[in-house]
């Protein structure tokens, strides 16, 4: 059977044990080093750990057998993450699966909520005896709900833009969310840290009383990654006295996927291509690659540039006399009609013509 994408990661890093250990919250606590303890005790708690790992694990398990702190964390899920627990709950608090995405769930895990480890070359999926009875009496369905809709719009605000002024964006989730008052966003939900998409408040760049919603450096590799404030703010001179783009929730929503991109004539064009010309490319692959490019374009014009060329060298396409001005034309109007990040959200198509969208 051919591995899932996060396999590999997961049996080479996720704990390993000779035994199951049982399901009481206290021997799944064990599997953590001191620093993943601090780290769920500082999540729980919003204080700084200290002690021994036997003393951070008693003060730990005391705070997740605290009924108002374990309802806090759980006010704070999203969809995804309670249909996991729901499954693990079904399944008696244990499931295996060796393809899930451990990362994703990391603010469950931080959260003291579920524990990873590895057992004979499975992934176990595990929730604490304690908790699932504790979870009876609480109610979070409703709340998920509204966390979800203000989660998903504030990640995809965000992958659309790169960085927003956190003035811009309150206002934009009360007209889109039909909120009443902005305290009705929930931000402890939104801001997680690491432990989800990692969005993050930051001070202004021409303005230091403007606090910023932004996405974090989202390239791993340090010599590649991109200050995504400097790629949001190169072009704030110019389009100054321009609204951000808005966009309708449905078509907007799209953008919860980091890699999400319109399907223009343009692409579907680049696609063909590369089916066409291109031995060595599967289906997936181009469907990958094209992705990736257009998103690259977003972000950055010269990791775009260099994304593209990689690829074409690596599809082995023949660019010849002949199809050269084709193939150009097509990468120009794709760059031509990307929204970007240091537009506000607008094409470079769109600056060019003024067809900007009219102030409240």
């Amino acid at each position: 059977m051919k591995k899932g994408i996060h396999e590999d990661f997961n049996l080479e890093y996720l704990k390993k044990v000779k035994k199951a250990p049982k399901r009481r919250l206290k021997d799944l606590l064990e599997l953590h080093t001191k620093d993943e303890l601090e780290s769920i005790y500082s999540t729980l708690s919003n204080r700084e750990p200290s002690g021994n790992k036997k003393i951070l694990i008693k003060k730990v398990e005391k705070l997740l057998n605290d009924m108002g702190v374990l309802e806090r964390n759980l006010n704070l899920l999203v969809e995804y993450e309670y249909d996991l627990i729901k499954e693990l709950i079904e399944n008696n608090g244990v499931i295996t699966n060796n393809d899930i995405d451990t990362i994703k769930y990391g603010f469950l895990e931080y959260s003291g909520l579920i524990y990873f480890y590895n057992l004979d070359g499975k992934i176990y999926t595990v929730m604490p005896d304690e908790i699932i009875n504790e979870m009876e009496d609480i109610e979070i369905k409703n709340k998920v709900i509204k966390n979800t809709r203000l989660y998903d719009f504030s990640v995809a605000v965000v992958n659309l833009y790169g960085a927003i002024p956190l003035s811009v964006y309150i206002q934009y989730a009360m007209d889109y969310l039909n909120y009443d008052n902005p305290r009705e966003i929930n931000f402890d939900c939104v801001l997680v840290d690491e432990r989800r998409e990692c969005l993050a408040l930051v001070n202004g760049f021409n303005n230091e009383n403007e606090m910023y919603l932004r996405k974090p450096n989202y390239l791993d590799d340090e010599e590649d990654a991109i200050d995504t404030f400097d790629v949001v703010t190169k072009d704030e001179d110019i389009l100054f006295d321009v609204p951000y783009k808005k966009l309708p929730l449905k078509e907007l929503l799209n953008y919860k996927d980091f890699f999400y991109y319109e399907r223009t004539d343009d692409v579907i064009k680049l696609e063909n291509l590369l089916k066409n010309n291109s031995k060595k490319m599967t289906e997936k692959d181009i469907d990958l690659s094209v992705g990736v490019i257009v998103n690259q374009f977003r972000v950055n014009y010269d990791n775009g540039m260099k994304t593209l060329n990689e690829m074409l060298e690596e599809a082995n396409l023949n660019i010849t006399s002949k199809n050269y001005n084709e193939v150009m034309k097509i990468i120009t109007n794709i760059i031509m009609n990307v929204p970007l990040w240091g537009s506000k959200g607008y094409t470079y198509k769109e600056i060019i013509l003024g067809k900007f969208d009219k102030k409240d």
